[in-house]
């Protein structure tokens, strides 16, 4: 027959298994797989180029409202048109030197298409270069 102390005894040999048991034998926490793969993953990719573009155009809004709080948006505007033009003029040379234009006088048609295509070729580079930078 067991008394009130061997009760006692079990009690705490008891208690010292269940504090053993929750500090050593609980099974580990682990957080669910995300599926979310390094470069492969298409929608991350995206919704980080759109995050890029937002504080993109954050920043563009803030340079924005500064020049025209400081009444410098016409100056800064008339620098900018002025670098890109001559920019567009250096590269037209460039490209002719490159590819030379047929002669003007004997067929005017392929002057005009040669002249055109170097000019919007010239554009696009500085619209990337000066515009969007």
């Amino acid at each position: 027959m067991k008394t009130i102390l061997d009760n006692t005894e079990d009690r705490e040999e008891n208690k010292e298994e269940t504090d053993y048991e929750r500090d050593h034998l609980q099974p580990e926490w682990r957080v669910p797989d995300s599926g979310y793969q390094s470069g492969g993953d298409e929608r991350n990719d995206r919704e980080v180029r759109i995050d890029e573009e937002r504080v993109s155009e954050k920043s563009q809004v803030a340079r924005f409202n500064i020049l025209t709080l400081q009444n410098r948006l016409d100056s800064h505007l008339m620098e900018i048109d002025s670098q890109a033009r001559q920019r567009v003029d250096n590269l037209m040379s460039e490209l002719l030197e490159k590819n030379p234009a047929p002669d003007k006088m004997a067929d005017g048609m392929a002057w005009t298409r040669h002249m055109n295509q170097i000019k919007a070729q010239a554009e696009e580079l500085v619209i990337q270069e000066i515009i969007y930078n």
